[in-house]
């Protein structure tokens, strides 16, 4: 025979769920059942305690679900829209994930809760307008890689205060705050970096992705403001095949075949299976003796690279902290949505990649001279 569970414990367990999930940004609690089966209890135990909640105003209903009210004294509702996959839960990518759980812990060290919705355009039970509606009822949208061009439009008529993270290809984003990564400054930095290593012949890799796509044509175009003269030349490689194994297999024969026409550096506009096509290069020890690297960090693929890749930050951080201030001041005046656009500058890891020519032509020059004393 099953055990009594006392609904006071259940309550008690509930208040640690409702707090936890506060912390994440989970704002919708599972179903009764799921409940139920969770704490061990029977599903009129659980609804007990959801109603005790409720008359303490913690949680409430809405629609088809059971939602965590934001914390006392709160002006607004913030939410965080972000694209990834319904299973796992997490962003296409990592950068914008880093983002996320920078801004939950920001926010809740100011007594504020963010909401998290996650909008997976593979999942074909989920459309544009379901998604949409569930957003019914946020004051804030803080907008990250909507990658359906439906969807912003949709997301307009249901919140008026839109800020947007990342540059849009979507052209309805008037009224809207940008606080957003400077993806063109990624461009002239990488380039800036090949420059100083004396780089002549760059080869721009862009793995899973399109030079047309705005995220990679702002980096390619300051990249090319500054590196394309007549002394220096750079083309690009893209991902043209849905194989994965012989896009990546085009990816190492076109690096080979680069290195050996005189390339000598790459410029990863997304560190997107970096290992796999550089691979080669770091077992025949060409880099950085030979050949430099330079990696946008979006994915996490180049940080955690051993020997460490030299990688231009997301800048997730400074945009996390522009992102709370923006918050604080609606908190202070709701009625004011300050319409602002914030570039935030990139910031560069040095890693093993990049030749030092500099210094090794200084090294040079004191061995030479010593030798000849």
């Amino acid at each position: 025979m099953k055990p009594y569970v006392k609904s006071s414990k259940i309550l008690e367990e509930l208040r640690l769920l409702l707090r936890e999930r506060q912390c994440r940004g989970e704002l919708i609690l599972p179903g009764i059942r799921e409940l139920a089966k969770e704490f061990d209890a029977s599903c009129g135990t659980v609804i007990k305690s959801l109603n005790q909640l409720r008359d303490e105003g913690l949680i409430y209903q809405e629609k088809k679900s059971t939602r965590i009210r934001p914390a006392a004294g709160q002006a607004l509702r913030y939410g965080f829209v972000y694209t990834g996959h319904r299973g796992s839960g997490c962003c296409w990518f990592a950068a914008y994930d880093r983002l996320r759980f920078l801004l939950e812990r920001m926010m809740n060290k100011q007594h504020l809760q963010l909401e998290c919705f996650l909008y997976d355009p593979e999942d074909p039970a989920e459309t544009p307008e379901s998604f949409a509606a569930g957003l019914a009822g946020v004051d804030v949208l803080f907008v990250s890689l909507i990658s359906d061009l439906r969807v912003m439009p949709l997301l307009r008529q249901v919140c008026s205060r839109l800020v947007i993270l990342d540059p849009c290809n979507s052209e309805d984003n008037r009224d809207a705050s940008c606080i957003q990564l400077d993806n063109r400054a990624v461009g002239r930095i990488a380039a800036e970096l090949f420059i100083q290593a004396r780089c002549r012949n760059i080869l721009c890799v862009i793995p899973q992705a399109k030079s047309t796509d705005i995220l990679f044509r702002l980096r390619l175009e300051g990249f090319a403001e500054l590196f394309a003269n007549e002394q220096r030349r750079f083309s690009v490689v893209e991902h043209q095949n849905a194989d994965t194994l012989k896009s990546l297999q085009m990816f190492r024969d076109r690096i080979d075949q680069a290195v050996s026409e005189g390339g000598d550096g790459i410029f990863c506009v997304s560190d997107e299976n970096i290992s796999e096509i550089s691979e080669e290069l770091f077992r025949s020890g060409k880099v950085p003796s030979e050949v430099s690297i330079v990696a946008f960090d979006g994915a996490n693929r180049a940080i955690r690279h051993s020997p460490p890749i030299t990688t231009i930050s997301h800048g997730d951080e400074q945009i996390a902290v522009e992102l709370l201030k923006l918050a604080l001041r609606l908190e202070s005046n709701p009625r004011q949505f300050p319409v602002i656009t914030r570039l935030i500058a990139p910031q560069v890891y040095p890693g093993a990649t990049v030749r030092k020519v500099m210094k090794e032509r200084h090294n040079a020059q004191l061995i030479a001279g010593s030798l000849q004393v």
